[in-house]
Parts: structure tokens; C-alpha cells; sequence
């Protein structure tokens, strides 16, 4: 796994008491996904309720055939996770062409 791919992770909610397997973005370094860890943003296909923190992917935009995504989703950049690599599954695709509004979320959301 590396940088800017997309994979199915078993994530855990905000109150920890429901883990599924869920769409997630690979947002840490190279030098730490060579670790056991990776640090993730979730994916939510509920393009509804969107934070400033959000990024949306629409099936419309040239790069969303790479995401391997199936519907309008959303990189929730306020809600950074770490999981232990054996967590997720697999990769679904690459958020490559989304990173550069990926990172200034994470930015404005962490205030870095």
C-alpha cells in the first residue's frame, strides 16, 4: 500500500463500537507504510452531509474511473485513522489526481 491508494479497511466508528469493512484512503508516508501502521482518511459515499473538511469524488470527474469507487463519495479529511496494515484488505484503486485538494483539507483540518 502506498500514498494516495484506496482500499477496503475494517474501520472502526467514531465511538468504536461498530467496525466494517469500509472504503478508506492511505494517507501516510512511504517511510511509515513500511511500518505495521498505515494512517487513513475514510471514505463515505454520503455526499450529503459534506464538512469544509470533504473532498467530493463524482462519478462525472475524468479521474473517478481510477478510484475503483462506485458512487459519489466523499474523502472525510477531518477524520484521520490508524490502523494496523493487517486491517485492510485490499486496494481498490488510486485517489492520485484528488491529492492535491486531499492534502489542503488535511492541512486546513489539522491547521499545519
Amino acid at each position: 500500500m502506498k500514498r494516495g491508494d484506496i482500499v477496503l479497511a475494517e474501520v472502526h466508528f467514531t465511538d468504536s463500537s461498530v467496525a466494517k469493512v469500509r472504503p478508506a484512503l492511505v494517507v501516510s508516508s512511504e517511510p511509515v507504510n513500511r511500518g505495521q501502521d498505515r494512517i487513513l482518511i475514510p471514505i463515505s459515499s454520503r455526499v450529503d452531509r459534506l464538512s469544509p473538511w470533504d473532498v467530493v469524488a463524482k462519478p462525472s470527474d475524468a479521474a473517478f474511473v481510477a478510484t475503483g469507487l462506485h458512487r459519489p463519495s466523499a474523502f472525510l479529511c477531518a477524520k484521520v485513522i490508524t490502523l494496523h496494515a493487517t486491517l485492510i484488505k485490499r486496494r481498490l484503486g488510486t485517489a492520485a489526481s484528488y491529492m492535491d485538494k486531499i492534502e489542503a483539507c488535511l492541512k486546513n483540518a489539522l491547521a499545519l
